[in-house]
């Protein structure tokens, strides 16, 4: 059977705050449903809808070192290159 998470549940598995689980859900950027009818309903997350919701979001970043930082980070200075 599918474990659901309440939204403390999911921030402390993701490491973030309650906060920030409430914001994205309100943005929908993660998958939040209800699971009784009307306002205030029970909500619960599934960890992996929430884990494949946030790739969307995850950004790769590639950083570029002038060579002469490179060089330094080698030991070299711009001396003996």
């Amino acid at each position: 059977m599918k474990r659901y998470h309440t939204a403390a549940q999911e921030a402390e598995r993701l490491g973030v705050s309650l906060r920030t689980i409430r914001t994205w859900q309100a943005q929908r950027r993660i998958p939040s449903p209800r699971l009784s009818p009307g306002r205030g309903g029970i909500i619960r997350f599934d960890p992996e809808a929430v884990d494949e919701a946030l790739t969307k979001f995850t950004v790769s970043v590639e950083v570029a070192v002038p060579a002469e930082h490179a060089a330094q980070a080698d030991g070299r200075t711009s001396q003996s290159l």
